[in-house]
């Protein structure tokens, strides 16, 4: 992650989102096609990948992302109410796009994954890992 320390420190959260966004939502985005393929409706497989994916994005991010320095006790619960309303928006798109304008559900939960990211990226920076900037150089 040589390439990562180069970047302003100002970028380097946004960054590193990035990477673990990337990496994660692509895995699952993956295994969603996969499980929807194999029979799974896309609200179920939405639910499983979005559980297992909370965990891998706490892990990510506290740590590399934020460089959280808080006790997990700190931030677990805020942690929890973001990604609830992330999972909440996350079904409200596919029950919207798919179930009422018929829109692929594959293509509903990439347009979902990008909203929910989006927010993600604001309420953790702002709510959960609110370490300042400067602690990360």
């Amino acid at each position: 992650m040589r390439l990562i320390s180069r970047i302003p420190p100002k970028l380097q959260k946004t960054s590193r989102f990035i990477v673990v966004g990337v990496i994660s939502n692509g895995i699952g985005y993956g295994v969603y096609l996969l499980i929807t393929w194999l029979g799974v409706p896309h609200k179920i497989a939405m639910t499983l990948l979005y559980c297992v994916g909370v965990t891998m994005s706490y892990l990510g991010n506290k740590k590399f992302t934020f460089a959280d320095t808080q006790k997990i006790s700190m931030t677990i619960v805020k942690f929890l109410v973001v990604y609830i309303i992330g999972y909440i928006v996350q079904y409200v798109i596919l029950d919207v796009l798919v179930d009422q304008f018929m829109v692929f559900h594959a293509f509903a939960q990439l347009a979902g994954a990008i909203v929910v990211a989006i927010y993600l990226f604001i309420a953790l920076r702002f709510f959960v890992f609110n370490t300042p900037i400067a602690s990360t150089q």
